[in-house]
């Protein structure tokens, strides 16, 4: 089977690039290229989305996660740090209030990221001469 082939379809291309390591590396090296050589085009990404259902969306889930994801994680943070402090000479209590205040931080650091996330992507992404609409930046 040949690459020039009209019958091949997208699954069978990728795959054979997710293979051959040099040459996902050319493909990936192709795709950023493509990102930052057509920044004109590019310029104001999610314009589309301004007054639409997913500006809606965005502000819903966004509300979400900061409405009810933040109180959560500092509950469980909280919590896993009281069952750590009161372990006291249990070994078996103590390294499971461990590992609850370890999975409950790294969750609460998580869900911290996602809310800033935005914000990162489009500091970065200005200096590189792109923008995020306003109307799809959650904060």
């Amino acid at each position: 089977m040949n690459l020039l082939d009209s019958d091949i379809d997208v699954a069978t291309v990728l795959s054979r690039i997710a293979a051959n390591r040099n040459l996902a590396k050319t493909f990936m090296t192709v795709c950023l290229a493509t990102i930052v050589l057509v920044e004109p085009a590019a310029a104001q990404m999610g314009d589309i989305y301004c007054g639409t259902n997913v500006e809606t969306g965005i502000d819903l889930v966004f509300g979400g996660l900061i409405g009810l994801g933040v109180p959560a994680g500092m509950f469980y943070v909280g919590r896993s740090g009281l069952s750590y402090m009161r372990a006291q000479g249990n070994p078996e209590q103590r390294e499971r209030a461990r590992r609850d205040l370890v999975m409950s931080g790294v969750g609460f650091g998580v869900l911290i990221l996602a809310i800033i996330s935005p914000e990162l992507v489009d500091k970065f992404g200005s200096n590189m001469g792109f923008a995020i609409s306003d109307c799809v930046k959650p904060l």
